[in-house]
């Protein structure tokens, strides 16, 4: 599936912004899809202190931001890595979506 099929916005700039989509995943799809909010930057994946303006949903337990690299051009040819897994914070446990985004394509 492309990005572009899934109502994507950029907040920021892909060297340092917020990417939201509609749930890729096949259930959520069915169900009318939530949004996913994916932190990117150009550095490589790492997590950071929150700052003034970040989605509360961005902030995990422990404080931090997890922020994944992101390249090409928003929104037909963007590359997410490592991939993308919506969890739990209290389990671990994946909740739908656990995939990746190259190119532009989301599996």
């Amino acid at each position: 599936m492309r990005l572009t099929a899934l109502d994507p916005e950029l907040d920021g700039t892909l060297a340092d912004g917020a990417l939201w989509l509609d749930c890729p995943f096949p259930a959520c799809q069915a169900t009318g899809p939530h949004r996913v909010l994916v932190p990117v930057s150009s550095a490589p994946f790492h997590e950071r202190d929150p700052r003034q303006g970040d989605h509360p949903g961005a902030i995990r337990r422990n404080g931090k931001v997890k922020v994944w690299q992101a390249s090409g051009m928003f929104p037909d040819s963007v590359t997410i890595q490592p991939s993308v897994n919506i969890v739990s914070e209290e389990t671990g446990q994946t909740l739908c979506w656990h995939g990746f985004i190259t190119n532009g394509e989301v599996t």
